[in-house]
């Protein structure tokens, strides 16, 4: 009965929370527009979970990063303006590398399919270093040499 009592306060407590959730999407785009996956953003604190969905990425290594304006025109990408820098430290938000995973139930080889948390990454757009100002942000993933191979808009998703 205690159990029931209390997640029921638990429930009330959590439903009227004034908190807001910042939800953000996109779809990534290759080289020649042909769209190849998505991206999903939801911030949690401090920073936000970053879930990845891409098709057919060739085994290599690669750096995901946000620029600062949501345009993601193919074949290089460049309109859109420069990358974001959240940490001093660091050139590229993040490295990765694409191995060649096979799915054992179907023999064909693995999407990429990751979810990330990364601080700093901010959606509220009442904050200065919202991801979702006026001009909106793209996520950028390029080959370690700097070539841009694939972009996706963020648009708010709340």
């Amino acid at each position: 009965m205690y159990k029931i009592i209390f997640l029921l306060l638990f429930l009330l407590v959590v439903g009227c929370s004034d908190e807001k959730v910042f939800m953000a999407k996109g779809e990534f785009i290759d080289n020649q527009n042909n769209k190849i996956g998505f991206v999903e953003i939801m911030q949690q604190g401090n920073g936000s979970n970053i879930k990845i969905f891409i098709k057919g990425m060739s085994p290599d290594d690669y750096y995901f990063n946000f620029y600062d304006k949501g345009i993601c025109n193919s074949p290089n990408f460049d309109l859109s303006g420069n990358k974001l820098t959240f940490f001093d430290d660091r050139e590229n938000l993040y490295k990765f590398r694409v191995s060649k995973e096979i799915n054992r139930y179907t023999g064909k080889i693995k999407d990429f399919n990751k979810i990330l948390f990364i601080e700093n990454i901010i959606l509220d757009p009442s904050q200065s270093s919202s991801l979702l100002d006026s001009n909106l942000s793209s996520i950028i993933i390029s080959k370690i040499d700097g070539t841009k191979m694939i972009c996706s808009e963020i648009y708010p998703n709340y």
